[in-house]
């Protein structure tokens, strides 16, 4: 269900939602919206779940330092990357992440326990509202996962009516 939606709108809902993941803990959690960002067309519950997944493995896979959310524009698109300074991920697994039920092997990983169905269905929605989702990662220093949703769409809609 795609509609207006306006991006720091957005990130506040996801700022409360994942601000729990954070009160007992030593991590620190910040937002940042660079600029005024246009609205994009995206379904809204499903965007924030993307976000909501990225935070939650960001806080699971870091013991120091944190977590920082930043929206800014870059050519057509709006981005969101979530950063952390956890575990990372090393250049051999990048290219596995996303595949369904894999997951990183290694001690951490295995303490953190999951499906293996989180990045590719958070990859897969992102890419459903015609977006893309890539990582940069360094082991042992962290990761750096951003969206990329076009906002071309959104301006256009504004045009036509």
């Amino acid at each position: 269900n795609k509609e207006e939606v306006e991006v720091e709108t957005l990130l506040d809902t996801v700022r409360n939602n994942n601000a729990g993941l954070f009160v007992d803990s030593p991590l620190t959690f910040s937002v940042e919206v660079e600029g005024t960002l246009p609205t994009i067309q995206a379904d809204h519950i499903r965007i924030t779940q993307v976000l909501n997944n990225l935070i939650s493995n960001a806080a699971k896979f870091t013991e120091e330092g944190g977590v920082t959310v930043r929206a800014f524009r870059e050519n057509d698109n709006v981005c969101i990357s979530v950063a952390d300074t956890g575990i990372g991920i090393s250049q051999e697994d990048l290219s596995t992440i996303f595949e369904r039920f894999r997951q990183v092997d290694g001690s951490y990983a295995r303490r953190a326990e999951g499906t293996g169905l989180g990045l590719p269905i958070t990859r897969h929605l992102v890419e459903m509202h015609g977006g893309t989702m890539d990582v940069q990662s360094t082991l042992g220093e962290g990761s750096i996962f951003t969206i990329r949703l076009p906002i071309r769409a959104a301006e256009t809609a504004e045009v036509n009516i």
